[in-house]
């Protein structure tokens, strides 16, 4: 049935209701679970979204690592990470290692290699972004 201006506000209800139903069940959601307005972030679901980008960004530097690179490489890129935590344990400031091409930029894609990384305060790496 099409809406119409005369519809009920009962009708409309049963209606809304009846599609929500419609949609859990396609959803696999009991229909008796509670429901969460639109737009609420539980931890549970903040939790779950940072874990995908955590995921992502993983992929991302796995795919990013070439092949040809040697045990003195990897070993170098482990000391970079080393040397944002002791930096972080001398200033007190948080530090992170930054890709300085980025790993998923918009016009470019760098590698995850030694000679594209770089250690700079936190502040900075979230300024900057995803930017050269």
């Amino acid at each position: 049935m099409p809406y119409s201006k005369d519809m009920t506000a009962e009708r409309l209800a049963s209606r809304r209701a009846s599609r929500r139903n419609w949609m859990r069940r396609r959803a696999g959601i009991p229909l008796d679970a509670p429901v969460v307005a639109w737009g609420v972030r539980t931890p549970e679901y903040k939790r779950a979204q940072r874990t995908a980008l955590q995921m992502k960004r993983q992929a991302g530097q796995k795919n990013r690592t070439p092949r040809w690179l040697g045990p003195a490489e990897l070993a170098e890129i482990e000391g970079v990470y080393h040397f944002a935590a002791v930096m972080r344990a001398i200033t007190g400031a948080e530090h992170q290692v930054d890709h300085i091409v980025p790993l998923q930029g918009a016009t470019v894609s760098g590698l995850h290699v030694p000679w594209n990384l770089q250690v700079i305060p936190a502040r900075d790496n979230r300024v900057k972004g995803n930017r050269i």
